[in-house]
């Protein structure tokens, strides 16, 4: 009887020690994570700099990258992230090679989360593996990134790195991204999909890609969507779901390996309510709190306990409280009602988040951290000085999110300070009136080091 107990207190101080967990999104090798108190959290590889902390060090267990309670909503994709703030603001992270940070530049990363533009009306975004879709408060819909196979619906094959809407319309509710291509809710429950269709993922009957949106069939009964790397699920308002494209693993939940260019229903159920995918695999949740996966499972994403590939819908252990759920490139995450994660797959990387490199087939509970907040490496492009050539005033913006103290000081050509120390909050309108006309140089500095950028006053 006391060895029981003993066990049973475990169990219970575990779980007192992780239900901090709001929501949480997975990359190819990294997760990021929302805590119930609104703080940003990422966690596993950090090769291209997708963990936001302001290095390339990977972490086994998550790291606060935000102390500032401010965070709604997170995603990820092969190796970046974004995250949308309280005030409707956007953020990126992590790889820009096609410009799927929207942040207007060629840079190639950036280490610490930057702003998308200076709009402050987003309410929702998702990224497919190499560009993003976003929706603003006035239901109009934007996107950016790659563009190869016309995954951002604006009639081109071309890349963008800043935001651009797609067609006029004013009706849009909800996003999904897939590997290259994009599906789409409008309000009166149509469902609207663009970008890479050789498998039949846009659900159109045709193999043919779509460079803007085509309605796919007449329903207007649809309700929630999501995309895998090549396959499409949505959920209708009579609590079915439906599944289309590549079906290789399993992924469309019919029973087969048939690949289809239209939706067809999973099972017979109808008691579904919310669907999310991985790279190969989907994860569902029902009206009665219990999870349920199926398709790709090599590395045990599915978390049924084997690395067998399913090809029906099966539950994920006897809980039934399951809040959310979503998958990564081969790793998933769910929360369940009490704030707990759970998190299961491959863990070669730390995306797991219990402190090893290990997988595991059956969900594992992420314990919550302490605050630990690193110093931001400063990176050039993320400081802005403008007009130049200035005259009474000069801008300096800092456009990372300051999680340390920043100064900076104005030297003239001969190294003198002309403009004392004064403390950087991220956007500074400096009086230059008393400085003569030439060339001065703007220091900024933090305990993670300085850079210094020129500058004209006329």
């Amino acid at each position: 009887m006391k060895q029981r107990f003993t066990f049973l207190a475990l169990i219970l101080s575990i779980s007192l020690h992780a239900q901090c967990w709001e929501s949480a999104a997975g990359g190819s090798y990294n997760t990021v994570a929302i805590a119930t108190d609104s703080t940003l959290w990422t966690w596993g590889d950090n090769g291209i700099g997708q963990l936001g902390n302001g290095s390339f060090n990977g972490e086994l267990k998550p790291i606060q990258i935000d102390s500032t309670p401010v965070w709604r909503q997170v995603d990820a994709n092969a190796s970046a992230c974004i995250a949308l703030k309280n005030d409707g603001t956007l953020w990126t992270w992590g790889d820009n090679g096609s410009g799927q940070l929207g942040i207007g530049s060629s840079t190639q990363y950036s280490q610490i989360p930057v702003q998308v533009g200076t709009a402050n009306n987003w309410i929702a975004v998702s990224m497919g593996s190499a560009h993003v879709l976003a929706i603003k408060s006035d239901s109009t819909l934007w996107a950016w990134g790659n563009n190869f196979y016309g995954g951002l619906g604006i009639g081109s094959n071309a890349d963008k790195r800043s935001p651009v809407q797609i067609g006029t319309a004013h009706d849009w509710i909800a996003v999904a991204g897939g590997g290259f291509h994009s599906l789409a809710l409008k309000s009166d429950g149509t469902l609207w999909a663009w970008g890479y269709n050789e498998y039949g993922q846009l659900g159109d009957a045709t193999n043919v890609d779509k460079k803007t949106p085509i309605q796919v069939g007449t329903d207007n009964k649809w309700s929630k969507i999501a995309a895998g790397y090549t396959f499409s699920l949505a959920l209708k308002s009579d609590g079915t779901i439906w599944a289309w494209g590549y079906n290789s693993n399993g992924q469309l939940g019919d029973g087969t390996t048939n690949d289809r260019n239209t939706p067809k229903k999973i099972g017979t159920g109808n008691t579904w309510n919310s669907i999310k995918t991985g790279s190969g695999h989907c994860l569902a949740t029902k009206n009665d709190g219990t999870l349920w996966t199926w398709g790709y499972n090599l590395d045990g994403q599915l978390g049924l306990g084997n690395t067998n590939e399913q090809y029906a819908p099966l539950k994920v252990g006897n809980a039934t409280n399951w809040q959310s759920a979503k998958g990564g490139g081969s790793h998933s995450m769910a929360v369940q009602t009490d704030g707990t994660l759970w998190t299961w797959g491959y863990g070669k990387y730390g995306q797991l988040g219990d402190g090893t490199i290990l997988s595991h087939a059956t969900p594992a509970i992420v314990l919550c951290q302490t605050s630990s907040i690193r110093p931001v490496l400063l990176s050039d492009h993320l400081l802005k000085l403008f007009p130049t050539p200035a005259h009474d005033d000069l801008q300096v913006q800092w456009t990372g999110i300051v999680t340390q103290d920043f100064t900076f000081e104005i030297r003239n050509v001969l190294g003198a300070v002309v403009f004392p120390t004064q403390t950087l909050l991220g956007n500074e309108r400096v009086d230059i009136n008393a400085l003569s006309p030439g060339v001065y140089y703007l220091t900024v500095k933090s305990e993670a080091g300085q850079i210094t950028k020129q500058f004209v006053k006329q």
